[in-house]
């Protein structure tokens, strides 16, 4: 097996594996452990434990934890969603105690699990469809989700709805479920009230003087036209959902339901209001679309929007 390097102890008198092995009290072999054998040669093998603790190395230093609970590069970012409260749905139109008209447009949000059609492997617990309960709470896990006027399925995994509502003050609630129409429970529901008011006859937005197809020159002199909502400054009220202003986009599409407009060259706010510009264009064919958005530029959606197609010369 070849010498081994003696060690010291506190004393300084020489020890080896062999003093080691005449210190270790062995009742009987049968009543020891081979975990226990080899143990006892470990210790034999790699040299002499340290017997002072200034002997021991200092341990390794850990990244100070930061405000966020986070570790050095690795902090924790704020609001991000952990394993236990990743999933969840939510109104991305309109947002709890908005003004509404009684014929409303409303958009879901899901996070943490997958829409799918209902019927689709209804066993699959990690996707669903949504639910709207009018003026009622959330259904019991596992309970069916009823089918009626006030509890409306949305099983072709629709994240865009519109709904006639009683004028008055009313909650909705929003409702995931399985492919079997199964109830997720109220840890993937939520509510939110809703001040509903009479619906305009009409509602929407046009270009005035200017119609699709149209030749005109730059700059071009748009005027905005607008049927049952009242223009309003942005910022003013942003819960108000039968107020709003004008954008324009240039050679782009309306924005979804809820989604913030941009603001850029090609994305043109109205904040204060004004209902006629004049835009400075390129030659050549381009569309300009007329966006109504709210208080917070949030959009109303293709519902509250037109798109014309002109030819600058």
């Amino acid at each position: 097996m070849g010498s081994m390097t003696p060690c010291r102890n506190r004393k300084g008198a020489a020890t080896s594996a062999n003093l080691l092995e005449r210190r270790m009290l062995i009742p009987s072999p049968r009543l020891v452990s081979l975990s226990s054998l080899a143990a006892a040669l470990a210790i034999g093998l790699t040299g002499c434990p340290k017997d002072d603790a200034k002997d021991a190395p200092a341990p390794a230093p850990t990244p100070a934890a930061d405000a966020h609970g986070g570790h050095g590069d690795h902090a924790a970012v704020p609001g991000t969603p952990t394993p236990t409260d990743a999933k969840s749905v939510h109104f991305v139109w309109p947002q709890d105690g908005s003004k509404v008209f009684a014929n409303v447009d409303v958009a879901f949000g899901v996070t943490g699990m997958k829409l799918r059609k209902a019927g689709e492997d209804p066993l699959d617990k990690t996707t669903g469809h949504h639910h709207i309960i009018i003026d009622g709470a959330a259904i019991a896990t596992g309970q069916v989700v009823p089918k009626d006027a006030t509890h409306i399925h949305y099983g072709d995994a629709q994240t865009v709805a519109a709904l006639t509502l009683p004028t008055g003050d009313h909650t909705l609630t929003m409702q995931l479920a399985d492919g079997a129409h199964l109830s997720y429970g109220p840890d993937l529901a939520t509510t939110i009230k809703l001040s509903v008011v009479e619906a305009p006859a009409k509602r929407g937005v046009a270009f005035v003087g200017v119609k699709d197809g149209d030749t005109i020159a730059s700059p071009a002199k748009l005027t905005f036209g607008v049927e049952g909502f009242t223009i309003r400054p942005a910022g003013e009220d942003v819960l108000d959902k039968t107020s709003g202003h004008h954008h324009l986009i240039i050679d782009g599409d309306c924005s979804p339901l809820g989604a913030v407009v941009g603001k850029d060259d090609t994305h043109i706010h109205y904040g204060k209001g004004e209902t006629s510009a004049e835009i400075p264009l390129a030659a050549g064919p381009h569309t300009l679309t007329l966006q109504l958005a709210d208080g917070a530029h949030m959009s109303y959606g293709p519902s509250v929007c037109t798109t014309i197609k002109v030819t600058v010369k």
